[in-house]
């Protein structure tokens, strides 16, 4: 039988902090929606994992650290049982390690949050109960576009203007697969769900704090099943996946979209919870790796041009910047600046996690950074089960992960200040996911031999 716990503790910033996301620097200034971060713990009574995510737009690698040695120091629970990943909402808890970044980060606030986010985590381990565990599927396909597009005259372009005529068609697919791994207790009554989707949370912007959709998949979560309920949401592969519609819509979506979005996810959350399945078997473990990657070497001639842009060009005071909306001209001048400061911050390589876990015949995987949607496809489809969570930005922050095959400066994925790994670095976390996932499936044949 089953043991299960969740937890959430609010994280909400004081106002004044960082807001990281954009080319350019956010102060935060109010609170649209409370900030979060929430754990779900499932124990077979040998082994148990823990799975948690954070309204965050990415996480440094030394406060995730932080936060799972701490946990792990609470609970007895192995590090490696655990995994925490950010939502990516680009209105979240400041945070610094991102490269590039016109962000300074908050000590006062990732000591507070360590403390609260390993105690989340402790909570759920100890809030777990005999419970029943239900998986469900989903179809999303109205709210999430690919935006890297194929045009006219042979570029792959990241973002192009909505309406532009030169645009052929998206470059990749999306994942509308939504998927839902539930619990309730042994009276019926609903403990809490992780819900898996993959689209960008960047609807909200602005200077105030939100979750972005998340926020109101939360809502509507609890709304349903009462406020106790605790709605993790971790994000899929979707680095090159965002809300909007370049070929379709006349104008960029108004913040308000957000709430369309998060509702629109959440009732097919419900509807697909409404048909779960229970998991079959109860055998729960847990498999996590360290990749040593190098960083990608850096071209001294853009390093150059791009002093010479920050020399020239004076930037405005006050603008606000995101990708394909801004002042060209300031765009670029932001870019420069993004890159010296990527290169003074400069590592000889990164240590990138990748994990796998199963609970049951349903496997968790937590891979690192913002991979492009390809990658999550391949690895559920390489996947020994159909039944699949894959959350993204876990394990720190380690950039844009895009095709190996797609390094043009058109592509805003593959620049050098947002994807500090080498080319090829996504196929291989992807590939390693999937023989990861392998390895627990074998150890679940030989148990099932052993019985």
């Amino acid at each position: 039988m089953l043991k299960v716990g969740f937890y959430e503790k609010e994280i909400t910033p004081p106002l004044g902090c960082d807001i990281p996301g954009y080319y350019s620097k956010r102060v935060s200034d109010g609170v649209v929606d409370k900030l979060y971060i929430k754990a779900v713990a499932i124990s077979d009574g040998k082994e148990t994992v823990v799975m948690a995510a954070a309204d965050a737009c990415g996480m440094d690698l030394g406060v995730h650290d932080e936060i799972l040695k701490r946990a792990s120091e609470y609970t007895g629970i192995s590090s490696d049982h655990m995994s925490l990943s950010a939502t990516h909402t680009h209105t979240g808890i400041p945070r610094k390690g991102l490269p590039g970044a016109p962000v300074q980060g908050d000590d006062a606030f990732d000591e507070y949050f360590i403390r609260i986010g390993a105690d989340c985590i402790t909570l759920a381990v100890q809030s777990m109960q005999e419970a029943k565990v239900k998986f469900g599927k989903g179809y999303v396909d109205s709210i999430s576009f690919n935006r890297v597009y194929n045009m006219a005259d042979g570029r792959i372009q990241t973002a192009p203007e909505i309406g532009d005529p030169e645009v052929l068609g998206p470059h990749g697919p999306i994942d509308p697969e939504l998927t839902v791994l539930y619990a309730e207790d042994m009276q019926g009554k609903p403990m809490g769900a992780i819900v898996n989707f993959a689209c960008h949370p960047d609807v909200i912007k602005g200077t105030k704090y939100s979750g972005d959709w998340p926020s109101v998949v939360s809502y509507g979560m609890k709304d349903a099943y009462g406020r106790d309920f605790v709605s993790l949401f971790v994000n899929g592969t979707c680095g090159n996946i965002n809300h909007v519609d370049v070929m379709g819509a006349t104008e960029y979506p108004p913040s308000s979209h957000y709430i369309k979005m998060g509702k629109i996810v959440a009732a097919e959350a419900i509807k697909a919870i409404s048909q779960a399945q229970e998991v079959q078997g109860d055998t729960v473990a847990s498999n996590k790796v360290y990749l040593k990657m190098p960083e990608r070497d850096w071209d001294m001639e853009k390093i150059n041009n791009a002093k010479h842009i920050v020399a020239t060009i004076k930037p405005i005071e006050g603008l606000t910047l995101a990708l394909g909306t801004g002042n060209q001209e300031q765009e670029d001048l932001m870019v420069a600046q993004q890159l010296l400061r990527a290169y003074d911050a400069r590592q000889e390589y990164r240590m990138v996690g990748v994990q796998a876990a199963r609970v049951g015949d349903c496997y968790l995987y937590a891979v690192p950074g913002e991979m492009y949607v390809q990658f999550g496809l391949y690895v559920k489809e390489h996947s020994p089960s159909d039944k699949n969570i894959v959350a993204e930005l876990s394990h720190g922050y380690s950039g844009y992960i895009p095709l190996k095959d797609l390094m043009y400066d058109t592509v805003y994925e593959s620049r050098r200040t947002t994807f500090v790994l080498q080319p090829g670095a996504g196929e291989l976390i992807a590939e390693t996911a999937a023989k990861l996932a392998a390895e627990l499936a074998w150890i679940r044949t030989l148990k099932g031999l052993e019985r």
